[in-house]
């Protein structure tokens, strides 16, 4: 059976005000494309479907024009929540979607799947595992007498206890099994995204806390395509847009999968083509003009650093540069005399937003009034008691 592979979508985002619904349109026309040309019977989505849990409207329709697509070259689709999503609103929209053959799981339950069969009577099973953030997992008063160590390690249990449950609940002999879930695990390659805070290890997996039955793991959640093990084959399909300047270098794709029962599966990445690329200019102040020459006819976006001269009075530099590059959205002015504060390192940032807050005032030689650590934490409990209704 082949099936193709994608994940973190974020239709719905913006870049510093830009809208990208566009882009997106474009992205899912190829896709159309590419599953009638690789001949794809179906199709799975491991979560960030939305940028936010309440998308714009023409960011549904988009979607869901897709699905409808899709019904008309019967050819079925998997979705799961990511963390951007919202699971509840999955959830309610699950059995309308099975109209148009979209399969939908918006929390983690213990008969999270469905099984699909092709023309020739091959059966592939899908088992979902919806995002499942540490606020859902670990209770609230016991994770707050565990340290950081104690708290991951909680975690891991309760989330392999999830994999195990739902593999041996879901997954039939004889059938193509396939694992999808929204998750970090140790180890990946991160794209370079900005949103690297979201990405920290504090509640990363380790890949041997994978299910060992199956074919395939279809994983979302990193934005940067790759493979973390062979046997049974688990990849990051990756997003399909660059979605912001720290992922400018990726290359953006999707994963087409053949699979059959008994035999290794095999993916192979395949490159989008209509994608908006990205790209970073540094530049020296009196480069403006000449850098502009270059890359008047860029058809990206622009993120543009320019290192201003000490003695030049001109303080219009935004202004010059988006006249001479209109295709400019972010615009860096870097002042010699500017003291650059020293800011927490992003690479063992902590997940926990009270921790992160903490770090952050640590390193300006701070400290957090107790008052304001309370309403944090009460806000927490208030949130994750949302989640749970």
């Amino acid at each position: 059976m082949r099936f193709l592979h994608t994940s973190d979508w974020h239709v719905g985002t913006l870049l510093n005000g830009k809208d990208r619904t566009q882009e997106h349109a474009l992205f899912l026309e190829e896709l159309s494309g590419i599953v009638t040309e690789e001949k794809i019977e179906v199709v799975l989505i491991s979560g960030d479907l939305f940028d936010t849990i309440n998308p714009p409207a023409e960011a549904e329709r988009l979607v869901f024009d897709y699905f409808r697509t899709m019904a008309e070259k019967k050819v079925p689709v998997v979705v799961i929540a990511g963390n951007h999503d919202s699971g509840s609103r999955i959830e309610g929209r699950a059995r309308l979607l099975q109209l148009v053959n979209v399969h939908a799981f918006g929390k983690p339950q213990k008969n999270s799947s469905i099984e699909l069969k092709n023309e020739k009577g091959e059966s592939l099973v899908a088992v979902a595992l919806p995002f499942a953030g540490e606020v859902k997992l670990l209770d609230w008063d016991e994770s707050q007498e565990q340290d950081q160590s104690q708290q991951k390690s909680s975690y891991a249990e309760k989330m392999k206890t999830l994999f195990t449950i739902l593999a041996g609940k879901n997954f039939k002999e004889g059938s193509i099994n396939v694992m999808m879930a929204h998750l970090t695990i140790e180890g990946a390659l991160l794209s370079g995204s900005e949103k690297s805070l979201r990405m920290s290890d504090t509640w990363a997996l380790p890949v041997s806390m994978l299910p060992e039955e199956g074919s395939y793991l279809a994983l979302g959640h990193i934005h940067r395509f790759q493979k973390l093990k062979d046997s049974p084959l688990a990849c990051y399909s990756g997003s399909p847009l660059q979605i912001d300047f720290g992922e400018e270098k990726d290359e953006k794709g999707v994963c087409i999968v053949e699979a059959k029962f008994g035999v290794p599966a095999q993916c192979a990445f395949r490159k989008l083509e209509k994608i908006t690329p990205l790209k970073t200019l540094r530049i020296a102040q009196n480069e403006i003009s000449e850098t502009a020459e270059i890359y008047k006819d860029f058809k990206g976006y622009l993120k543009v650093v320019v290192r201003r001269a000490p003695d030049d009075p001109k303080i219009r530099v935004a202004e010059e540069v988006r006249k001479l590059l209109p295709q400019t959205l972010i615009v860096i002015s870097e002042s010699p005399k500017t003291n650059v504060q020293n800011l927490p390192d992003l690479k063992n940032a902590t997940h926990d937003p009270i921790q992160a807050y903490k770090d952050y005032l640590d390193s300006q030689n701070r400290k957090p009034a107790p008052e304001l650590l309370e309403v944090f934490q009460s806000l927490m409990e208030q949130s994750a008691a949302r989640e749970e209704s």
